[in-house]
This record gives structure tokens, C-alpha cells and sequence, in this order.
């Protein structure tokens, strides 16, 4: 019995030196300045649209959202695709909403070609304006049926 507890003094005070020895070689490691952060600006993040859709033909065209642009910021679309058999290729359009039954013409788009799985990309802040109102579009130009997820997120000051 006493063995025992000899054994775990011997390794409690083994563990201690241990702790003690690696706290004292990171204290001679810490850097002498304390770290700064400059030029660090928090940004604001909106999802401003959603989509879970598919498109069966080929050339098939089909609304993914409607979106009110708020903010002169960037406007991102991110999400998953897929195709049946071979690598998808998807156009991502944006038109504006000139009223509840009518889009004007293709401002921007995106090619994601050659992608199964997720992706992530920008339109150009150049060609929306804030307080309009957008259509998502996505056009299948794979030979394939398209499954698309995905949505639009807005980053603001």
C-alpha cells in the first residue's frame, strides 16, 4: 500500500516539476510586445436570398429568389450543385425587377462550370445599386438535370 502511494507521490511531483518547467519556458517565449491588431474592420452579414430547385433541361432557365439589395457592399452567392453524370455547369444571372411581372436585362453573371459540389463566388459591386430590387437566375447548361442549393449574402459596415 505504501508502494502505491509512493508510486502516485512520485509521479504527482513528476507532473508538477513538468508544469511548472513548461510554464516557465513559454514565459521566455512570450513575445515582448503584446500582440496588436490594427486596421481591423467588423463587417455585417445579411442573407438576403435562398434556393433549393432543379432544373431538368438542358438550357432550362429558372428564378432562384428575389432579393432587395440594401447596402452598396458586396453580394455573394454561395451554395451546392450537382448534376446527374457529369459535372455541372450552371450560369448565375442577376436582373433587375422592374415590377411584379417584368425583369429588365442580365446586369451580371456568374459561369460555375465544371463543379459537383459547393462553390462560392461574387457578382460585381459596379453593376447593383442599393434599394433595388434583383432577380436570382440560374440557366443549366449541362446536358444533364441540375440540382442547385444556395443562397445570396450581402456583407455591410
Amino acid at each position: 500500500m505504501k508502494l502505491k502511494q509512493a508510486g502516485v507521490s512520485l509521479l504527482s511531483a513528476s507532473a508538477l516539476a513538468l508544469s511548472i518547467g513548461g510554464a516557465a519556458s513559454a514565459a521566455e517565449q512570450a513575445p515582448s510586445k503584446p500582440l496588436q491588431v490594427s486596421n481591423v474592420k467588423l463587417m455585417g452579414i445579411e442573407t438576403v436570398g435562398e434556393w433549393n430547385k432543379s432544373i431538368s433541361t438542358t438550357g432550362g432557365e429558372i428564378i432562384l429568389d428575389t432579393v432587395l439589395y440594401k447596402y452598396n457592399t458586396v453580394m455573394s452567392i454561395s451554395g451546392y450543385q450537382e448534376a446527374q453524370g457529369t459535372a455541372a455547369r450552371v450560369r448565375y444571372q442577376i436582373r433587375e425587377r422592374v415590377n411584379s411581372s417584368e425583369v429588365g436585362p442580365v446586369l451580371g453573371f456568374i459561369d460555375v462550370t465544371n463543379v459537383n459540389g459547393y462553390f462560392s463566388r461574387e457578382f460585381a459591386t459596379n453593376i447593383l445599386t442599393a434599394g433595388k430590387t434583383y432577380v436570382l437566375q440560374a440557366v443549366n447548361n449541362t446536358s444533364a438535370p441540375v440540382s442547385l442549393k444556395g443562397n445570396a449574402v450581402v456583407y455591410y459596415d
